[in-house]
């Protein structure tokens, strides 16, 4: 069973807009705040740049998702930053989940355009995906954002039915409710994440396909696109598997419980949220598909 009994600091005076317990289960560093912003600001300036630079190649939706993200989470965690003062306040808390929690679905919408280039980008690129790449970024962009929003509202009941429980108010809806609808926001984003990696796998065993076969094609055209499909793809790869990292470090909090001890720690959220989303998004910013 999930364990969501809080055991932190109680708020000993309570003010307006503030809850009795410490929403995050810890008071949020300062330093680990002011590293998110910078980092996701070098990610913002990057790709805001390259945005710019690149107008005329097709990829400007790549660079808007990855600037748009980066523009999320480094003001999310400028909320952890004010967070560090007063880990009470709610109004910061909630912005804080909003912005960290939906900033992913951008990334993940790169990760999914890298995907659909890949099938314009190179002779023969259609065989890569039997399904249209349209639908690629239609159906995956829409579970994302239908599952975060469940997410949030999960995480927004299960931080004030817990501040009421400890004030002695009643609630109409448990903690356990709340985390569980969470859990299940986070299980189906993972589902459909995977499923996207299935598709992603099977794009780079047809790579070969590409540029069709010589004396049909020029075999140093054939050489090209799949030598240069395969670092596109292979930086896709491993950009998804980091984000799904981090989603799957997201839901193991959950099932523990969300005063659980992997979500009470921030260590575990730094080393399993922060660093891997800050990897994929340099690296994507790095190497885009312009490119490659």
């Amino acid at each position: 069973m999930p364990d969501d009994t809080y055991t932190g600091p109680i708020n000993p005076d309570p003010q307006p807009g503030e809850a009795d317990v410490e929403l995050y289960g810890y008071v949020p560093s300062a330093v680990l705040g002011v590293v998110g912003v910078l980092v996701f600001l070098i990610v913002l300036s990057i790709n805001t740049f390259r945005w710019f630079k690149n107008r005329k190649t097709g990829t400007l939706s790549f660079y808007f998702f990855l600037a748009f993200g980066a523009l999320l989470e480094a003001a999310g965690y400028g909320c952890r930053i004010a967070s560090h003062n007063n880990p009470y306040k709610t109004d910061i808390f909630i912005v804080e989940f909003f912005l960290v929690t939906c900033a992913p679905i951008a990334f993940a919408a790169s990760i999914y355009l890298n995907l659909t280039f890949a099938t314009k980008k190179y002779p023969l690129g259609r065989s890569l995906l039997w399904l249209n790449p349209r639908w690629v970024l239609i159906i995956f962009i829409a579970f994302d954002l239908c599952t975060t929003v469940v997410q949030i509202t999960g995480a927004g009941i299960v931080g004030i039915s817990t501040s009421k429980s400890l004030s002695g108010e009643s609630v109409s809806v448990s903690p356990q409710t709340g985390n569980s609808i969470l859990e299940a926001g986070l299980a189906v984003q993972i589902t459909s994440f995977g499923c996207f990696l299935i598709l992603l796998t099977i794009a780079i065993t047809r790579i070969p396909r590409l540029g069709g076969i010589p004396p049909v094609v020029d075999a140093e055209v054939k050489k090209w696109a799949t030598t240069n499909c395969r670092k596109l793809l292979g930086i896709t790869m491993f950009a998804a598997l980091l984000i799904l990292l981090r989603t799957s470090y997201r839901l193991a909090c959950q099932v523990q419980g969300y005063f659980g001890y992997l979500n009470t720690h921030e260590y575990l959220f730094g080393l399993l949220d922060f660093t891997p989303v800050a990897i994929a998004t340099l690296t994507l910013s790095f190497f885009p598909p312009s490119n490659v």
